[in-house]
């Protein structure tokens, strides 16, 4: 028996520090931004598509596609935002799809920044959300790329508000706005909790 849950939250919330805590615990993590940085890189197909979409400007010397000049379009507004998760979201649900085929037991987290603009929340049997106050995020985020100026990281943080969950149900939702271990307490007992009602 394998139980599904998909794991999502603003950038710089700390769902990636969750999902690691929870692969700590016994789950089974597919990370599906890294699975689209990986497409960004080697499917030629999807790069093509993203750039009669948003331009050929989008790519760097290898030909590949620049995740912070795509960034820099998409994050400016919601409807090219959503352009960009329709053309992406196909190529990352049927890796993602594989890899829960390949899981034969077990809690498995699906964790991605739009995972539910994807549409994906029909795939889970649980959801958890993954929050934290605009100030922490901007704290993580500089902290994280110091290449980024003040501004772009301010324009990053503003198109990912939590008003984009307001509509969505989660099972669960995780506040972290304090320490490790005041997080890895929260993860534990939510773990638990998705375990309680089956056994593996």
């Amino acid at each position: 028996m394998k139980i599904i849950v998909g794991l999502t939250g603003n950038i710089a919330s700390g769902k990636s520090t969750a999902s690691e805590i929870l692969r700590e615990l016994g789950a089974n993590v597919i990370n599906a931004d890294l699975i689209v940085y990986d497409l960004y890189s080697k499917n030629k197909e999807l790069i093509k598509k993203l750039c009669k979409e948003f331009g050929k400007s989008i790519l760097n010397k290898e030909g590949t596609i620049d995740r912070k000049k795509l960034g820099s379009i998409a994050f400016y507004n919601k409807k090219k935002m959503k352009k960009l998760i329709d053309i992406v979201w196909p190529y990352v649900t049927k890796e993602v799809k594989k890899r829960i085929s390949k899981i034969k037991k077990g809690i498995i987290i699906v964790e991605a920044t739009f995972l539910f603009e994807a549409g994906w929340k029909r795939f889970v049997d649980y959801s958890i959300l993954v929050t934290s106050h605009k100030r922490k995020r901007m704290e993580r985020l500089m902290k994280r790329n110091p290449d980024y100026s003040l501004s772009y990281i301010k324009q990053i943080i503003n198109s990912h508000d939590d008003s984009r969950f307001k509509d969505i149900h989660f099972d669960y939702i995780i506040h972290n706005n304090s320490t490790l271990d005041s997080l890895r307490k929260k993860v534990k007992k939510v773990y638990s909790s998705l375990k309680a009602p089956k056994k593996f």
